[in-house]
């Protein structure tokens, strides 16, 4: 078969809750970026998904269906639609294609949450060879998949032999230790806290005390990523007084098409725009992921996170692992974010010794 011999036949799917990403293995991108997300209009029935989502402007005109929830895959059809249109998009085929075995000499890789039921598994590679008739198939667990391309592109930094996976996304956080390129599952440990939470905090935030958006799941998630930040020293930040951090976030216009944008300042005598203004809630809402029991969540932040997931390995192995940790996810994108993480990671640190933390974009 092709794919044995060729990179130009082997297709990359990094198969997220909130995104989803593909390429062929002879790019150092992926080509397609999209939500993993469906919308159904209410009103025509028409469904939309991948680049067709950007059209949306009337969130609460349409029903979203997220087929994948908390890594776990609930909603295989509306899946597959997605699937069908992202390959025919990444192999430029035509849109029957898929359907006339055309894939057998196309292999895929696509990864997969750690701890994914094996009957799911069973069922992906049911779907990959059964119904697109691919030639191959080899499903990956995320942190996985982010180890390889680490060791490759921070080779002159990073042990071949220890690694610390964070990967911090829209469902979850997971802290996936590494020895040798094993996997160690007993010691791999999961945050319930990710980008879906934060945006939820958020979307609760602003509906009480502004406007209410409680029905503007992506909206929201818009605001969230191009407004907030991590702080590098939350409790001094918080003591300071108020509208020291304000920033305006300015609502999309569905009469004139306009999208929604951010802007320091407006001034309410000549701006007639609908605009959300936040303030401390611009790093309240990324504090979650290091501090969750301050909402009342019984969760450990990061930091904690990787503390007990390396005193489950060996203890000879513990100062390794801190000097070889990998940052990979949507929440790791929030400006502030690398510097919060390597003074968290500093305080479990032994004096000694400096740790290292590599990030991946």
């Amino acid at each position: 078969m092709e794919w044995e011999n060729n990179h130009n036949y082997r297709v990359i799917v990094d198969n997220g809750s909130h995104l989803i990403r593909s390429g062929m293995a002879n790019s150092r991108t992926p080509s397609i970026t999209f939500e993993n997300v469906t919308a159904l209009n209410r009103k025509t029935g028409n469904l939309l998904l991948g680049d067709q989502l950007d059209q949306i402007l009337i969130e609460k005109e349409y029903m979203y269906t997220k087929p994948l929830t908390r890594g776990v895959l609930v909603n295989l059809d509306h899946e597959l639609q997605i699937w069908d249109d992202l390959l025919n998009k990444v192999l430029k085929l035509d849109e029957s294609a898929l359907s006339f075995g055309k894939l057998k000499d196309f292999m895929i890789n696509m990864t997969f949450p750690v701890f994914i039921p094996t009957k799911l598994r069973e069922k992906m590679i049911e779907v990959m060879f059964e119904y697109y008739g691919f030639g191959g198939f080899y499903p990956v667990a995320g942190p996985e998949m982010v180890k390889e391309y680490a060791k490759e592109e921070f080779k002159d930094s990073i042990d071949p032999r220890f690694q610390v996976v964070v990967e911090s996304g829209h469902s979850a956080t997971y802290v996936a230790p590494f020895f040798c390129d094993e996997m160690i599952n007993y010691a791999i440990k999961k945050i319930d806290v990710g980008g879906r939470l934060l945006t939820n905090c958020l979307k609760q935030a602003i509906s009480f005390r502004h406007i209410d958006l409680s029905h503007e799941y992506r909206l929201v998630n818009d605001i969230k990523e191009k407004m907030c930040y991590a702080s590098v020293d939350f409790q001094h930040d918080m003591r300071l007084r108020k509208k020291q951090f304000q920033k305006y976030y300015v609502l999309p216009d569905p009469e004139i098409k306009s999208k929604g944008y951010t802007t320091d300042n407006i001034d309410p005598t000549t701006f007639r725009e609908e605009a959300v203004c936040l303030d401390k809630e611009r790093f309240k809402i990324p504090e979650i992921l290091f501090n969750p029991s301050d909402m009342g969540l019984n969760e450990c932040g990061i930091r904690d996170g990787i503390l007990k997931s390396l005193k489950e390995v060996h203890s000879d192995m513990f100062e390794p692992m801190l000097e070889n940790i990998i940052f990979y996810g949507g929440n790791t994108l929030f400006d502030g974010f690398q510097e919060r993480a390597m003074q968290e990671i500093r305080t479990i640190t032994p004096d000694f010794m400096e740790p290292k933390v590599n990030f991946i974009k």
